[in-house]
């Protein structure tokens, strides 16, 4: 089988005169060699590791902020380098994850915001 995984994207800019239809497309189709995905809503607090479930190698990510106030970092490893930030304004991100990542975490900025996320192999 082929083209598993469907991802939507695009962006439009219109600011001080300033207008850029932007760049999208409907679906892009991507092939998964991997079996299964995670998804789930956890609370973020100290910087943890992301549960994988059965996942051994990882290939995108999609994630979401679902706190109004707090923010929530998402980092290539506990420690690591920050992959995003999502804030209340910026809440979601889709990310391809390299295959050096194999345990991704999360970690509040303030508070316990909560996180969805959904995790694909490649």
């Amino acid at each position: 089988m082929a083209n598993e995984l469907t991802i939507f994207g695009g962006y439009s800019y219109a600011k001080g005169g300033d207008i850029d239809p932007g760049d999208g497309f409907a679906g892009l189709g991507v092939t998964i060699s991997g079996a299964g995905r995670i998804t789930d809503v956890i609370a973020a607090g100290a910087d943890a590791v992301i549960p994988l479930g059965g996942l051994t190698s990882l290939g995108y990510g999609w994630f979401r902020n679902l706190d109004p106030t707090n923010n929530i970092k998402i980092k290539a490893a506990v420690g690591g380098t920050v992959l995003a930030l999502l804030t209340p304004a910026r809440p979601f991100a889709q990310i391809p994850l390299d295959s050096t990542i194999m345990a991704p975490s999360f970690q509040a900025v303030a508070g316990t915001p909560l996180l969805k996320y959904s995790l694909f192999p490649p």
